[in-house]
């Protein structure tokens, strides 16, 4: 972790959006992404876990978790979202979380490649027409995570640790 406030690069804050590399937000959600319908093709998306539950989910082999304190099937889909969009979800569902957290980088082929659906939905049900955040319908399979990142919530920010391998084999996402 960067050991203070995330700036820009490093963390997710008011200046801040986790982007680390060349392509920016805008550029990854294309031309045609005001109000998407379904999941991009090949577009990852992060999945905001507890440490410890992703932890165990290494140990068994399947993550069924859907959000902060609540499990995949007492809520019955996975809560993800698109990198731009979890600043707003630390805010609005992390704030206070004290525990140490990990981001999920899932590879939306990967899922479909097991047979789960991914649905995009207003994070707002009273909203309709408002952000659409991608829902994984079932039980994460282990190997749609293409990465993991640690963080921690700090004064109201998510501060990011760097991009770490996942089983010991750094895959990208969309590659094979």
């Amino acid at each position: 972790m960067s050991g203070g406030p995330a700036g820009p690069t490093d963390g997710l804050g008011p200046e801040g959006n986790g982007w680390d590399d060349a392509a920016s937000p805008a550029a990854a959600l294309g031309d045609d992404a005001s109000t998407p319908t379904d999941p991009p093709e090949d577009r990852p998306f992060w999945h905001l876990a507890e440490l410890v539950h992703w932890e165990a989910a290494v140990r068994r082999g399947r993550y069924e978790r859907s959000t902060l304190g609540a499990s995949l099937q007492q809520v019955g889909f996975i809560h993800a979202a698109y990198p731009e969009q979890l600043a707003a979800v630390v805010r609005a569902h992390f704030a206070r979380c004290a525990d140490p957290l990990v981001v999920l980088e899932i590879d939306p082929a990967r899922l479909r490649e097991h047979g789960t659906d991914v649905r995009l939905e207003s994070g707002d049900p009273s909203d309709p027409s408002g952000d659409r955040y991608p829902h994984i319908v079932g039980p994460l399979p282990l190997d749609a995570v293409t990465r993991t990142r640690p963080a921690v919530v700090a004064r109201g920010w998510l501060d990011l640790g760097p991009w770490e391998s996942v089983g010991g084999v750094s895959r990208e996402a969309g590659s094979d």
